[in-house]
């Protein structure tokens, strides 16, 4: 953020001191540090709490993929099995690219 631009903010020198410094630690300017902040508090998003959801939901298709294996040792049919094990193993790329991008 330029010095015309952090001048135009009304906030305490030492506020701004801040608030750099929580941006420097995130690796980014403060200016994209607060965009980004605005625009997770206008959607509702918290990367932190998607990420944790993401890996819950991947926990239980591990564990939907081991049940399938379960019921194919049980009796399942060959196509019912293999249809899960799709879907699981679709599931599981998109959540874990979710994981690998936030």
């Amino acid at each position: 953020m330029t010095e015309d631009a952090m001048a135009k903010l009304r906030i305490s020198g030492d506020r701004k001191a801040r608030y750099q410094a929580v941006a420097a630690a995130h690796g980014t300017s403060l200016s994209a540090f607060i965009r980004t902040a605005c625009d997770q508090a206008a959607t509702g998003l918290n990367a932190a709490a998607m990420r944790a959801d993401l890996a819950v939901l991947r926990r239980h298709l591990n564990q939907i993929a081991a049940f399938a294996n379960e019921a194919a040792e049980g009796g399942l049919d060959r196509q019912t099995v293999h249809r899960l094990a799709q879907e699981s193993a679709s599931m599981r790329t998109i959540i874990d690219r979710h994981l690998a991008i936030g």
